[in-house]
């Protein structure tokens, strides 16, 4: 039976400032005034624990709102994999300019949103059909079974402690 997933969300500022400097143009030899650059890493890290069942795989279903909305928006399905122990997904919010190896960008979620997370599991099962008549054989997969919705998680959005230098 499929179980009702565990994980966490966590909000991630690594945002930083890349100071103002000068170089020398290697063809020109002149001085190239480079103005400070504010890099924007703003993400939302959500971890799966995995729990091995006997069926051909495992999938997570992922979705947000807004705090004070009602509908959910779906916004990731990842397979299990059956050698790991947790999944980790890293989602950009709106902004972040930042580069990375991010899961997906979630442009609706910005500084100062109260965003809700669920997680639900699925149970997929190998399913053979046809016959010997024609040696038509199908293999696909079906839905068996999905948990219920995990509890909602709440993840605040913070504006970033680092400043921004300007010229």
């Amino acid at each position: 039976m499929p179980s009702i997933p565990q994980f966490t969300v966590q909000f991630i500022d690594e945002s930083y400032t890349i100071q103002a400097n000068t170089t020398i143009d290697p063809s020109t030899g002149k001085t190239v005034t480079n103005p400070s650059q504010y890099i924007n890493n703003k993400t939302i890290q959500i971890s799966i624990k995995y729990e091995s069942k006997a069926v051909a795989f495992q999938q997570y279903d992922i979705r947000l709102k807004n705090h004070n909305a009602q509908e959910w928006t779906n916004i990731s399905s990842i397979r299990a994999d059956p050698q790991a122990e947790y999944a980790v997904l890293t989602f950009a919010i709106a902004g972040n300019n930042a580069t990375g190896n991010f899961t997906k960008h979630i442009d609706t979620v910005t500084t100062g949103d109260k965003v809700d997370f669920q997680v639900q599991e699925e149970l997929w099962c190998k399913r053979i059909s046809g016959g010997w008549e024609f040696w038509t054989w199908k293999i696909d997969y079906v839905l068996w079974k999905e948990s219920d919705w995990s509890p909602t998680q709440t993840v605040t959005i913070i504006e970033s402690s680092i400043p921004e230098f300007s010229w």
